[in-house]
């Protein structure tokens, strides 16, 4: 069994690779505080280029503050930021609202026309 040091656990929880708990868990193990471990996961990660050349995977993480409990646009927890910002990016909208002037503005939709001025 190969044993790693902090750094390596570190890196490994900035890809995403481990949760937050074997994290502090590891940490733990190898010494430092839960507090330390917390202080130095929470530290900017710098981005990561992706190579240019080779298939794509497929595959995008994203890396959220809270774990997502459901998806349910309307439901108790829509208000959280991760659900919102996942939301956001599942659910989005064929028009908004401009909330200075109150005239719709396209999102998905780039253009409209009303077949009866009436409705």
């Amino acid at each position: 069994m190969r044993h790693e040091g902090f750094g390596e656990l570190l890196t490994r929880y900035q890809q995403g690779r481990v949760s937050r708990r074997t994290l502090l868990q590891g940490a733990t193990a190898l010494g430092l505080s839960a507090q330390a471990a917390t202080l130095l996961a929470m530290r900017p990660v710098a981005a990561q280029s992706t190579p240019s050349a080779g298939e794509p995977s497929g595959e995008l993480t994203i890396v959220l503050p809270r774990s997502l409990v459901a998806l349910d646009p309307h439901g108790a927890q829509s208000v959280e930021e991760a659900t919102a910002v996942v939301s956001s990016h599942i659910f989005d909208t064929l028009v908004v609202r401009d909330p200075a002037s109150g005239e719709l503005m396209p999102r998905l939709a780039t253009s409209w026309e009303a077949e009866n001025e009436t409705t």
